[in-house]
C-alpha cells in the first residue's frame, strides 16, 4: 500500500497496487481571482457560482479524466459523519456518475456533534447513522461500514487498524480516500487518527 499527498488539503489517496499515484488531482486546483463588489458592481461571491468570473486561459480546471481510468472501487475511510459530504462528496459523484463503486468506512458515530442537550450520545448517533445513510443514497454509495467508535475518542491503535483492514479485505478496494495523518493542519484529532489507520492497515 502507497500513501501520496494530493493537493486537496486535508485528504490523501492511498493506491492499494504497486503504483504510487496521486488520484485526487494533477494539477494545482484553480484559484479564483476575487473582485471586489465596488469595482464590477457585482457580488463575487455570486460571480464565481455563476461561473463568470474572470479567469485566464492557462488557469487550470479540475477534470474528473485526472483520475484516469484505473479506479474502479473506492473506500472512503472517514472519521464523523458529513465528512466524506464536506470534503469529496462532488468528486465521488461525478466518479460514481462514471461508474466508479464507492464505499464508506465511518469510524465514529459523531455522537457529540450538536449544541442541542436534548440528544444523548446514543439517541444523537442513532441520528447521526440515519443522516449517514440518507447521504449515502442520494449520492449512489453502494455500501456504509460503521465502526461505532464515540466521537473525540478515536485513536489509531491495533484495534482500529484491525477494523480498517477487515473492511479493506470484504470491500476489496483499489483506491482509498482518507485524511492526511501528516498535515498538521488537520481540524479534528479523530481526522488524523482515522487517517493513520487508514495507512496503517
Amino acid at each position: 500500500m502507497h500513501g501520496v499527498d494530493c493537493h486537496l488539503e486535508c485528504y490523501v489517496c492511498v493506491r492499494l497496487n504497486s503504483k504510487l499515484k496521486c488520484v485526487c488531482s494533477i494539477e494545482e486546483p484553480p484559484r479564483h481571482k476575487c473582485t471586489t463588489a465596488g469595482e464590477t458592481g457585482k457580488d463575487p461571491l455570486l460571480m464565481i457560482e455563476s461561473g463568470t468570473e474572470e479567469s485566464t486561459a492557462d488557469e487550470p480546471r479540475f477534470d474528473i479524466s485526472q483520475f484516469g481510468p484505473d479506479i474502479h472501487r473506492i473506500l472512503v475511510v472517514a472519521a464523523h459523519p458529513d465528512d466524506l459530504e464536506t470534503t469529496c462528496g462532488g468528486t465521488l459523484a461525478l466518479l460514481i456518475d462514471t461508474g466508479v463503486e464507492v464505499a464508506l468506512l465511518l469510524a465514529t458515530d459523531g455522537d457529540i456533534g450538536t449544541h442541542d442537550v436534548s440528544y444523548t450520545r446514543e439517541s444523537l448517533a442513532t441520528v447521526r447513522r440515519e443522516e449517514t445513510l440518507a447521504g449515502a443514497h442520494a449520492l449512489g454509495l453502494k455500501e456504509v461500514f460503521f465502526l461505532g467508535h464515540h466521537d473525540g475518542e478515536l485513536v489509531p491503535d491495533l484495534r482500529l487498524r484491525a477494523e480498517v483492514a477487515h473492511v479493506y479485505r470484504r470491500w476489496q478496494p483499489d483506491t482509498v480516500f482518507t485524511f492526511d495523518p501528516y498535515w498538521h493542519g488537520q481540524a479534528h484529532p479523530d481526522h488524523t487518527a482515522a487517517g493513520r489507520a487508514a495507512v496503517d492497515a
